[in-house]
């Protein structure tokens, strides 16, 4: 049981890698992460009662040079901004970013006289909260924008987790189905290999998530030609009868309906599993295999060299 609960999570995690590796990519493509971070950044100054003031403060914000130095040269949005970069884009909009001598003090009321020069909008009316709190403290309001941009920033981050999740889904069911990683073959072919392991080999975690991986994978057959669900096993070759060739071809196994049934079971089971993700199987890969066996490192002693 735990040779086949390894052998899942090996195989689980190596091709959550490539699913997970496709997806960034096409993110990457696509420009998820940046488009994402500028949604996130308008709907913090949306107001469906003023798009006019919107469009102009979004100008004015993404014109600051702490977003605008992090465009690239081909004037692409940057993927993340910094709580400090937000702040200092803030703080410049409401013209406190100028005198370098400038006192707390003297800063706070440039803050204050910017808000309250600042056409009604949602994002006066979260800034003059902030500033209310700060109770004339310069530092306590750059601190409450820093704490707003981070609360905001994680309602944006589970944007982009459910928009990855979604394009993950579709990465998951074209792997599984390109690389026929059938669960239920699976399951068949890691009882009939039994997973060997060299506890000399397992040094560390990465060499050893490296080495049980490999010595998974290297006894599982995936692909569809032939495909390991249909062929049968062949059996021993003789003097008098050579060795048959190594499949049939695809139907063979006669059952089409119950075939094509477990198939499609298996392959969703597989779809599923890699959509929870290559960290969740290395967890678990590391949770059933003891990567040291000798167990734990002793602490050193504070006293010691």
């Amino acid at each position: 049981m735990l040779a086949l609960i390894v052998g899942f999570a090996a195989v689980y995690s190596a091709f959550s890698i490539i699913a997970s590796w496709i997806q960034e990519s096409i993110a990457g493509a696509v420009k998820l992460r940046s488009k994402t971070l500028i949604s996130g950044l308008e709907a913090m100054l949306d107001d469906p009662n003023n798009k006019a003031v919107v469009d102009a403060l979004r100008g004015q914000l993404l014109q600051q040079p702490s977003i605008a130095a992090a465009y690239d040269s081909k004037g692409r949005p940057p993927s993340y901004i910094s709580s400090n970069q937000f702040s200092l884009a803030v703080t410049g909009m409401l013209g406190a970013g100028g005198a370098i001598s400038a006192t707390a003090g003297e800063a706070f009321t440039q803050v204050s006289n910017g808000i309250n020069g600042m056409q009604a909008s949602r994002l006066k009316d979260a800034l003059n909260r902030v500033a209310n709190q700060a109770a004339g403290d310069y530092s306590a309001f750059v601190g409450g924008v820093e704490k707003w941009f981070d609360d905001e920033m994680d309602r944006v981050s589970g944007w982009y987790r459910r928009q990855s999740q979604v394009i993950l889904v579709f990465i998951a069911i074209a792997t599984v189905a390109f690389f026929n990683l059938d669960s239920i073959t699976l399951f068949s072919q890691l009882r009939t290999a039994p997973l060997v392991i060299d506890a000399s080999k397992l040094t560390d975690n990465a060499q050893g998530y490296t080495y049980v991986t490999a010595q998974v994978l290297q006894n599982i057959k995936f692909g569809w030609f032939p495909d390991p669900a249909v062929c049968p096993p062949a059996p021993p070759p003789t003097p008098a009868k050579p060795a048959p060739l190594p499949c049939h071809k695809l139907g063979d196994s006669g059952d089409w309906a119950s075939y094509a049934f477990f198939k499609l079971l298996g392959l969703a089971v597989s779809a599923l599993a890699l959509m929870l993700g290559a960290p969740f199987w290395f967890d678990a890969l590391g949770r059933f295999v003891s990567v040291r066996n000798t167990g734990d490192v002793p602490k050193k002693s504070s006293a010691g060299s």
